[in-house]
Order: structure tokens, then C-alpha cells, then sequence
């Protein structure tokens, strides 16, 4: 959902901007909030990743149990 049709709702965007400012984003930015959601996506990535390694790791001390 672009911001244009966010700023249709009355008061929401009012609310974003309020929101936004404690945190540093302007969440009616649509290029601001796709590379903010691009960032977590990775992020979120490399931690699935890392876990799945981690649990690799695991499985040999587990099955010698």
C-alpha cells in the first residue's frame, strides 16, 4: 500500500508522522519505508541462515547422546 492511499484515511497521517518522529523514519516515504523493509528482510535472512548452521553444529553431541 503506497503512502498516497495511507494519507486518504483522516488522522493516519498525522499519526505516522508522530510515530515516526521518536524513531527517525517517515513512514509516508514510500522509497524510506521499501529500503527499511529491504533491511529487515535481509537481516531476518542472516539469522535464519546463522541458526540453521548453529543447529548443524548441534546435531552430532545431540545424536551422541
Amino acid at each position: 500500500m503506497r503512502a498516497v492511499h495511507l494519507a486518504e484515511v483522516p488522522g493516519l497521517a498525522e499519526a505516522a508522522r508522530a510515530i515516526g518522529v521518536d524513531r527517525g523514519i517517515d513512514y509516508l516515504a514510500d522509497r524510506e519505508v521499501a529500503a527499511m523493509l529491504h533491511r529487515h528482510r535481509r537481516l531476518l535472512g542472516r539469522m535464519n541462515s546463522r541458526g540453521a548452521w548453529g543447529g548443524l553444529l548441534l546435531v552430532p553431541g545431540a545424536v551422541g547422546a
